[in-house]
């Protein structure tokens, strides 16, 4: 589960705002497309730098297919160093370990630490800030007012895709610090097909990063699994 809390929360969180993305809805002051363009690369921004910049803490969980799983999650930053420690509260015991791009994967039962590196994170500002002259061709983006999430509240952004190969999204996002507080992944007909959402958060904690930083130095007698991973290029 804490792999799967965490890739949920990091490509969401991430990941979507690959896509060029535009308002739809009122025009922005200026009333130009370059303006509309702003406002939203600004709220997604917004939304990646309380994931990497804010230190927090709560329970997140990802409803599916009638599946429901859970995990403990908890991100600090501490000048340009970043922390994450995420504890599976479903099934086999598992725990997540960041420190900036170290990922560490432990399982407690057997015994099993799978150390690697972590592109995506580090990848998402440069992609986002590079700019798009297409914005606006895959998805129409709305306001769609305000919401309370895990006692928060939070502004709710609507994200439809312009054409039938890909899912849409209504994101909630606290209006206090950016935080992305749930994310639904929906189909044409607006059915949710997935739902990720913290139930519970505390936002501003005091960083902790010795909560990381020890457990990923305590790795004797796991077996320490080293994946070699080879950057792929488009041909």
């Amino acid at each position: 589960m804490a792999s799967r809390a965490t890739s949920a929360f990091v490509l969401i969180c991430a990941g979507l705002a690959f896509a060029p993305i535009a308002w739809g809805g009122e025009a922005a002051k200026d009333g130009g497309p370059a303006a509309q363009a702003r406002d939203v690369r600004g709220w997604l921004m917004r939304i990646h730098d309380a994931a990497s910049r804010r230190n927090f803490q709560g329970t997140f969980v990802v409803s599916s297919g009638g599946n429901v799983a859970s995990a403990r999650m908890s991100h600090f930053c501490d000048g340009a160093n970043q922390y994450e420690r995420i504890e599976s509260l479903d099934g086999k015991a598992r725990n997540v370990f960041r420190h900036n791009d170290v990922v560490h994967t432990v399982w407690p039962a057997s015994r099993v630490a799978v150390v690697e590196q972590s592109q995506l994170l580090t990848s998402f500002p440069a992609l986002l800030q590079a700019g798009d002259d297409r914005i606006g061709d895959f998805y129409e983006v709305k306001p769609q007012g305000s919401d309370r999430v895990a006692g928060h509240e939070a502004n709710v952004l609507v994200v439809q895709p312009r054409d039938q190969n890909r899912f849409g999204y209504r994101l909630w996002s606290d209006k206090a610090s950016g935080l992305l507080l749930r994310a639904d992944v929906v189909n044409e007909r607006s059915e949710v097909l997935e739902t990720s959402a913290f139930s519970d958060v505390t936002i501003g904690i005091r960083a902790q990063p010795e909560t990381v930083l020890l457990p990923m130095k305590r790795l004797d007698g796991y077996r320490v699994i080293r994946p070699m991973l080879k950057p792929t290029q488009e041909p």
